[in-house]
């Protein structure tokens, strides 16, 4: 019997904390989103459709990304070279590495 309502509890509990963490990664979202529209219309005096702000965000992140992993030496000698101009390819009509 106390073996059950210890099962029991432990499963009450991990609901409670999967509802609860569901909650707090909506609410962060929400934020976020509130936040990145003030930001565009501060400094663009505009507010670009979503899928066009994810993008420019993902590109941008993209780049950063591949700036410090070019600045690693271990990485420079790999095919890593190439990926800025893979991770911008969803921005331009061209494969990369085709005139």
């Amino acid at each position: 019997m106390l073996l059950q309502l210890n099962v029991r509890g432990m499963l009450i509990g991990l609901f409670c904390a999967a509802v609860g963490g569901a909650l707090i990664m909506a609410f962060t979202g929400l934020a976020s989103n509130a936040r990145l529209v003030t930001a565009q219309s501060y400094l663009l005096e505009d507010i670009l459709p979503q899928q066009t702000a994810g993008r420019i965000m993902a590109n941008v992140m993209g780049g950063m990304g591949c700036a410090t992993l070019n600045s690693l030496p271990w990485i420079r000698r790999r095919r890593w070279r190439r990926l800025p101009e893979l991770l911008l390819w969803s921005a331009s009509s061209r494969r990369p590495g085709n005139s």
